[in-house]
């Protein structure tokens, strides 16, 4: 069984690099890495996929695959739905994802590694969960953890909430 999930979860991880190496590549101000391991001490992050835009956003993308879905709490707790039975209780995927961003943002800020670009000197940080594309996702309300999404929506979704950015970014490719 464990070797089953191992296998689903590179499965997922793979598909999704796949769309975003397809979607991003043409994006010249856009730098797309998977499967990056952050080392400090004693705290390490697997990152599965990162996205950096030229203008100082990081979108750091956790890759879940449950296959029958999630489903949320008010209070941002997971459970997993089995083939079989009741859901059961999950680490949130979310707060594992914060934990990487921080580590992140330490290392960054340690090595001195962002650039000066346009004007902008703090980097944004945006923290999405993606779940395997026919997994359902449970949610509070519809407008709660939109962070939370289906790996083949990300690209619309980053569209959506980053049209003026895209829009600057394809005038200057």
């Amino acid at each position: 069984q464990e070797k089953r999930n191992l296998q689903a979860g590179e499965s997922a991880e793979a598909q999704v690099a796949y769309d975003l190496n397809f979607r991003f590549r043409e994006y010249k101000n856009w730098v797309v890495l998977h499967d990056l391991r952050l080392v400090d001490g004693n705290d390490v992050a697997q990152i599965d996929h990162l996205l950096i835009v030229r203008t100082l956003d990081f979108f750091v993308l956790e890759t879940k695959n449950y296959a029958r879905g999630v489903r949320i709490s008010p209070q941002g707790e997971f459970e997993a739905y089995p083939k079989e039975g009741s859901p059961y209780p999950i680490d949130s995927p979310v707060a594992q994802n914060d934990r990487h961003i921080m580590l992140l943002q330490r290392l960054l800020k340690r090595y001195k590694a962002i650039p000066r670009r346009m004007g902008l000197t703090q980097p944004i940080f945006h923290n999405y969960v993606m779940i395997s594309g026919r997994g359902r996702i449970d949610r509070p309300t519809p407008d709660s953890f939109s962070n939370v999404i289906k790996g083949d929506l990300f690209y619309e979704n980053a569209v959506r909430t980053f049209q003026k950015t895209f829009t600057f970014l394809d005038a200057v490719r």
